[in-house]
């Protein structure tokens, strides 16, 4: 990064703090989110209890309802609850440091490897940038995949140019080996960068350097083979892992085996930038695509040629798509965010540089068109941070008026969440039992496979004797017979927490009337007296 020596000092020092106020403004923002502490969405939950009560040891394998998350990343979650306590700040605290980090190895990058122009508009993108403010402050390993792949770059660039002595070799090993263990698609960032470096010594003649490189990605190889057969081995055994494929085609996150594959791989670009860059309306959505691809013409003649190393991970990741292990989409392409941003930043500014002065607005006008929105709907976030499903508000309303011999009737996906807040308003949830018979699935989700896995009592019907019941099924004609077995209690509760709900409060309504309710967000409990009406045949 180059700052113009011509301009007087007064503008000079401007620009130098420039990315600092840019960088201070982006961590406000994350600490401002972090701080409204909001309930954990559905995804958290299906970690967060695994992590409260599971041991080191127990990262190594399935989590509670299925899940694969890097082991070290659970690890480093974990430290704070036992150094303090388990409340939603402590248990969000590394995905915090790792998204507020990410902040600053941007920068970091950003200035080694484009203009200052480029840099300051893709320090802004990045900074303001909702996913990134998101997952900031999400339990989940999204923001520490951004930050390991910055490493990973940084790490690159400053060996890029230097003598391979013996301890920077022990030092590209150790980093590999850490990253795998604590992103997933670490090893695509590892599988680019070496690949970089490797075709960069091989065009420079330079067989010394690449024999050496040789024995840092045979290190890699090895690892990553000791990662696959602990953590990941056997995946396909699990019966969530259909589900969790199903899912991800359904998506369209895998790459085709055909001739489509190229209209696929447009296709993603395309919506990934507008899904990771957070372009709602076509006009800055087409805008980002068009700079990006100018941007990726521009990497392709440049003389820095480093750029081609942000652009290779997305390749090994498209190339494991193909093969349906790992899909590229949404989330899960958020470690390629940076180089986005880097390269749509890049492609402005050689816009810039090809105009002449007068249509120079044009490039100005592009960068404003892809600046405006995340930098507005950072400063809405100041005032309104994002939300999530708020079961936890709806417990302790629950808690604060449920009387002795009130029912509970926790609904399918709302279990996760109560069964991880339980602890904090005593519902006890070790005695809500099933009272429908397992029912005949053509996928196992989460929730029933933590049911088999930690052996939920069920039994042949209601009974007086247990009032705290679950939701044997997500979808509603599932779980009328369950339901209407409640009739005749004067008193039950109903606790919902997801968007696909409507059709259960309709019929509830239908066969009882509504005493109470407590409803925040798509998250809600209704008190209906089922004593009151009769059942229409």
């Amino acid at each position: 990064m180059h700052i113009n020596i011509h301009y007087n000092k007064k503008y000079q020092l401007f620009l130098q703090l420039l990315p600092w106020f840019i960088i201070t403004y982006g961590v406000f923002v994350r600490f401002n989110q972090y701080l409204f502490n909001r309930p954990m969405a559905l995804d958290e939950l299906f970690i967060a209890s695994s992590i409260a009560d599971g041991s080191f040891l127990d990262f190594f394998k399935p989590l509670d309802y299925s899940h694969r998350v890097p082991p070290l990343f659970l690890i480093l979650t974990k430290l704070p609850i036992i150094i303090f306590t388990n409340n939603d700040l402590f248990i969000r605290l590394f995905p915090f440091i790792a998204g507020t980090l990410s902040l600053l190895l941007f920068y970091k990058l950003a200035s080694k490897t484009v203009s200052y122009t480029a840099c300051i508009v893709s320090l802004l993108l990045f900074s303001t940038n909702e996913y990134m403010i998101f997952f900031t402050t999400e339990l989940k390993q999204y923001s520490t995949d951004v930050c390991i792949a910055l490493l990973i770059f940084l790490m690159v660039i400053h060996l890029q140019s230097k003598q391979l002595k013996p301890w920077k070799i022990v030092m590209l090993c150790f980093t590999g080996i850490i990253a795998v263990w604590s992103s997933h698609p670490a090893i695509f960032v590892l599988a680019g960068c070496g690949t970089y470096m490797f075709m960069s010594d091989v065009f420079n003649r330079d067989w010394k350097r690449a024999r050496k490189l040789i024995v840092v990605y045979l290190v890699w190889v090895i690892n990553f083979i000791v990662f696959y057969a602990i953590t990941l081995k056997g995946m396909d055994d699990y019966p969530v892992h259909n589900w969790l494929i199903k899912f991800w085609i359904m998506e369209d996150a895998f790459a085709p085996f055909s001739l489509s594959f190229f209209k696929w791989s447009y296709t993603m670009i395309v919506q990934m930038i507008k899904m990771l860059g957070g372009y709602e309306t076509n006009l800055t959505h087409y805008t980002a695509v068009i700079l990006f691809f100018v941007g990726c013409i521009s990497v392709f003649f440049r003389k820095n040629k480093f750029l081609w190393a942000l652009v290779l991970p997305l390749l090994f990741a498209v190339g494991a798509s193909l093969f349906q292990a790992y899909p590229v989409y949404d989330r899960m392409a958020l470690f390629f965010l940076p180089s986005i941003l880097i390269i749509m930043a890049e492609g402005a500014c050689c816009i810039w540089i090809k105009s002449i002065m007068w249509t120079r607005l044009i490039p100005a006008i592009l960068i404003i068109l892809i600046v405006y929105q995340p930098l507005n709907h950072s400063f809405y976030r100041l005032k309104e941070p994002i939300r999530n499903r708020e079961l936890k508000h709806v417990m302790k309303y629950v808690s604060d008026n449920i009387q002795p011999n009130d029912i509970i009737y926790l609904y399918y996906w709302a279990e996760p969440a109560f069964r991880y807040y339980d602890e904090f308003y005593g519902f006890d949830f070790d005695n809500f039992v099933l009272i429908s018979p397992k029912p005949d699935l053509e996928y196992v989700k989460e929730v029933d496979h933590f049911r088999n896995n930690k052996g939920i009592k069920r039994i042949d019907g209601f009974n007086i004797k247990y009032k705290r019941i679950l939701g044997v099924h997500e979808r509603i004609h599932g779980c009328k017979d369950e339901i209407d077995q409640l009739i005749g209690n004067k008193r039950v509760w109903f606790l919902f927490s997801h968007s696909s709900v409507p059709k259960f409060k309709k019929y509830i309504c239908e066969i009882g009337e509504k005493r109470d309710v407590c409803i925040r967000r798509i998250a809600s409990a209704w008190l209906i007296d089922l004593s009151v009406k009769e059942k229409s045949e």
